[in-house]
């Protein structure tokens, strides 16, 4: 290898060291992203961890929401089963009333003995 290339290499590896300063920020600053690494993965799993929660109480709800629903439903469907059973009532009161037994007349006499 010559002068020449070895100076290349050098100031290619110079740049590179200084646009890598440049973008990261120097030793210090490598040092102090590479500690914040296992905090910020740990931040991102409780991220995690809280969205899931989340969307466990939303399913839990829309189901809460769904039955409620579905009993007001089945209370207003009962209402009108109430409704139509006291207008048969109202019917039954207002109808003459079937004669019993013990109302039977008898209209031909009977025999009378003496």
């Amino acid at each position: 290898m010559n002068k020449k290339d070895t100076n290349n290499k050098n100031k290619n590896a110079s740049h590179l060291t200084h646009e890598m300063k440049k973008e990261h920020g120097g030793l210090a600053e490598a040092n102090k992203r590479a500690n914040e690494q296992p905090i910020l993965e740990i931040i991102r799993r409780e991220i995690g961890a809280v969205i899931r929660a989340k969307d466990k109480r939303i399913d839990a709800q829309k189901t809460i929401i769904k039955a409620r629903e579905e009993e007001i439903q089945a209370m207003e469907e009962e209402k009108q089963a109430v409704e139509r059973l006291r207008k048969l009532e109202h019917r039954l009161e207002n109808m003459r009333q079937l004669p019993n037994d013990s109302d039977i007349i008898d209209i031909e006499p009977e025999d009378e003995k003496d």
